[in-house]
């Protein structure tokens, strides 16, 4: 990447005008869990540290790249990050595995009860549309990809999602 460099005098006429190396930039990524192996455009690049709090460091030019880290059992993260120049950018991946589903075939079944609670009666037929439905329970990494956040009390990338609706 390069910047044009001009020196101008104080006419504003042009004096020099070269090329110059774009100033670089740092980027630290950690991962949960760590040990991720870490891509950059797709070239690997090394893997996060596995204690907590640390990240691995890479002076970078200035200018927009795709991260992406992979864990041991297949999960993946992608983001794409700009690191500026002079400065350093973090960025934390939380790998995933990719959700599975299972088709929920169309039809009508008896919901409620009679001898249950007020809300419960009266037992009617209810029918529905096929639709597909989460082979497993969302993980927090899956949650963390698509949110952006992780709303859990009881943190692990590849634990349930809890605390929502």
């Amino acid at each position: 990447m390069w910047k044009k460099l001009c020196c101008t005098l104080a006419a504003g006429a042009a004096l020099l005008c070269g090329p110059a190396w774009a100033e670089k930039g740092g980027l630290e990524i950690t991962s949960e869990p760590g040990g991720a192996k870490i891509f950059i455009n797709g070239q690997r690049k090394g893997s996060t540290p596995t204690q907590p709090g640390k990240g691995l460091y890479l002076e970078l030019e200035e200018g927009e790249y795709t991260l992406e880290a992979k864990s041991d059992d297949g999960s993946t993260a992608k983001q794409t990050v700009f690191v500026p120049g002079g400065g350093v950018q973090p960025a934390h991946l939380v790998p995933a595995r990719e959700m599975e589903f299972v088709k929920i075939p169309a039809g009508c079944f008896q919901m409620g009860s009679n001898n249950g609670d007020s809300d419960e009666k009266p037992v009617h037929q209810v029918c529905v549309k096929e639709f597909y439905l989460g082979k497993y329970e969302v993980t927090q990494g899956q949650w963390q990809q698509v949110m952006g956040s992780n709303p859990s009390h009881f943190k692990g990338a590849n634990l349930p999602v809890e605390n929502v609706s």
